[in-house]
């Protein structure tokens, strides 16, 4: 069985959906409905329920996709031992934009200055739900996701807390917005600058707006923009309020070119944790990622460290 259609059944049940799917996989909806077809076809059963608005796994679908997903690993641990057989100094990260914007550049100096013979380095960012994805199917081994009660992250991988940081609303002390004594009133006539549906902000903010009876269409525009520089510099320019991290506003609040507003219940303390995806392999260049991501965010250590590989412990103190 080819890898990629194993990869196909797979991100079909987990979305419910051949576009879904092929979203995931970065290829078309066609290659994905294809690949399905001749796994059938090649194993003689019906491995999905088409018969809903939600394409669902059939009894034998179930027994291929466990299958499928123990191949998977397999072959994604196999690709990493074999590079580092081979003498490839490689490592695969992904993470969620505001730790990436705010730590990233500090840890990927830090890496390749301890480590120059690291040929390799491949870093992304996407939104939880995405890292998580790449976690599962181990297209990356290690990984830093943000999180909190409203968004949870399972502990099927291992999960070690770093540092917390907290979403607030900011904007330019130009806007003359209050920063005391806030109210929603005062925000919504200005343009409320956010990234796409999917994203851990947006979907807390529009929780948040909710509850006090608001949404995001209240506001006298919405900008919908998934590059966070981009927004930073719209809101340091005076163009509207975003929901940010506060790392990542952290020297421009320092500054004063940008203010936090204290409108009530609307700042979100969340998690940040260290993911290790399913083909991670401990290595003395994923040791030391890892002891930097540590020194860097400031790992808080607060759950039990069997969840964390031996070698791991070993070849790096905590």
């Amino acid at each position: 069985m080819d890898i990629d259609v194993l990869k196909s059944l797979a991100a079909v049940a987990e979305t419910g959906s051949f576009s879904r799917a092929a979203t995931l996989l970065c290829i078309s909806q066609s290659a994905v409905s294809k690949r399905i077809k001749l796994l059938e076809d090649t194993l003689s059963v019906q491995l999905l329920d088409r018969s809903g608005p939600v394409l669902k796994l059939t009894s034998a679908g179930r027994i291929v996709e466990k299958n499928a997903k123990a191949v998977i690993d397999i072959c994604s641990r196999c690709a990493t031992e074999l590079s580092h057989l081979k003498g490839e100094k490689r490592i695969d990260f992904r993470c969620t934009p505001s730790y990436g914007i705010s730590y990233m550049p500090c840890v990927t100096k830090a890496l390749m200055e301890q480590r120059p013979d690291i040929t390799n380095f491949s870093i992304s960012f996407d939104n939880l739900e995405g890292v998580l994805d790449a976690v599962r199917t181990g297209d990356c081994q290690l990984a830093v996701v943000e999180h909190c009660d409203l968004l949870p992250v399972g502990e099927e991988h291992a999960l070690e807390y770093l540092n917390q940081d907290s979403l607030v609303l900011v904007g330019a002390p130009s806007l003359g917005i209050p920063v005391s004594g806030t109210s929603i009133d005062d925000l919504l006539p200005h343009t409320l600058y956010i990234r796409s549906t999917g994203c851990c902000s947006r979907r807390i903010l529009e929780n948040k707006l909710e509850r006090i009876g608001q949404s995001l269409s209240r506001f006298s525009k919405v900008l919908v923009c998934d590059d966070l520089n981009m927004i930073l510099k719209s809101l340091l320019a005076g163009y509207g309020v975003g929901y940010m991290a506060r790392s990542v506003v952290a020297d421009s609040l320092s500054s004063g070119a940008l203010q936090v507003y204290d409108l009530p219940g609307s700042e979100q303390v969340f998690q940040r944790s260290l993911l290790l995806g399913a083909s991670f392999v401990a290595t003395d260049e994923s040791n030391e990622l890892i002891r930097i991501i540590r020194c860097v965010a400031g790992s808080q250590l607060t759950i039990a460290l069997g969840l964390l590989p031996s070698l791991l412990l070993e070849a790096v103190p905590l």
